[in-house]
């Protein structure tokens, strides 16, 4: 198939000299063989982490024969473990914090809704006393309509203030809420992380490990050693299929 086309490649520019003529003439190629089916690993990027680098502590030997599932490539995972704890139990501190909140505010609130009614019955009663007036004496009269001026003003000034409670228990309450899910974020993205720290192999095939820059000169990676996310590590390639990729 490659013969073809070269043939058909060179007829077409206006090659002279044939390239069968009396008998097959060698045509040298200069390429690469690799597999069709391979996979990559990197170095896992980790999800909500400022970490720099990742310790290896298990590489599978290049040239090695895997089977699907076998474990390629394994890295420290103290770390994203310990993280995942930690938030955990700043989460789970702050839905305490919510819910003691919570039982606050509904404490707060039915102390002012008490207050509230006592002074709504005082001013009704106040109304009732002014009611009264015309059979009362001038200063009597006056001092009842001073009473219920002073206790609706008291009306007005607790039903503001029990807004404005509200309004800021509220806000209380948000910013609590949003602390949590920050924490329960950070909590899922630490689990995420200590679960990329296992990489399996997702077919057969055998390990090839990559050369990378490091330390002022190229190598392949070693177990112990410090990498950083998004280097290449190595690729497990299937044997059973190859291919030339050749410039023509």
């Amino acid at each position: 198939r490659v013969s073809a086309v070269i043939i058909t490649t060179l007829c077409a520019a206006g090659a002279t000299t044939p390239l069968v003529a009396n008998g097959a003439r060698t045509l040298r190629l200069h390429g690469t063989v690799e597999p069709i089916r391979s996979y990559p690993v990197f170095v896992p990027r980790l999800s909500g982490s400022s970490a720099n680098s990742l310790v290896i502590t298990h590489l599978a030997r290049p040239g090695t024969q895997v089977r699907k599932g076998d474990l390629l490539v394994e890295f420290d995972s103290q770390a994203q473990i310990k993280t995942a704890h930690d938030r955990e139990a700043e989460y789970r501190d702050f839905v305490e914090q919510i819910n003691k909140l919570r039982a606050d505010q509904l404490s707060a609130r039915a102390h002012d809704e008490a207050a509230l009614n006592q002074a709504d019955n005082a001013v009704k009663s106040a109304e009732v006393d002014v009611s009264t007036n015309d059979v009362r004496a001038q200063i009597d009269a006056e001092k009842n309509q001073l009473m219920l001026e002073e206790m609706r003003a008291h009306l007005v000034a607790l039903r503001r203030t029990s807004d404005l409670r509200r309004h800021a228990e509220a806000a209380d309450l948000r910013l609590l809420e949003i602390q949590r899910d920050r924490a329960k974020n950070a909590w899922m993205h630490a689990e995420q992380n200590a679960t990329k720290m296992r990489i399996v192999s997702p077919l057969d095939g055998l390990v090839a490990l990559k050369t990378t820059w490091k330390n002022g000169s190229f190598g392949e990676v070693q177990e112990g050693e410090d990498t950083r996310p998004g280097v290449p590590i190595m690729d497990v390639v299937d044997p059973t299929a190859m291919r030339v990729r050749a410039k023509i």
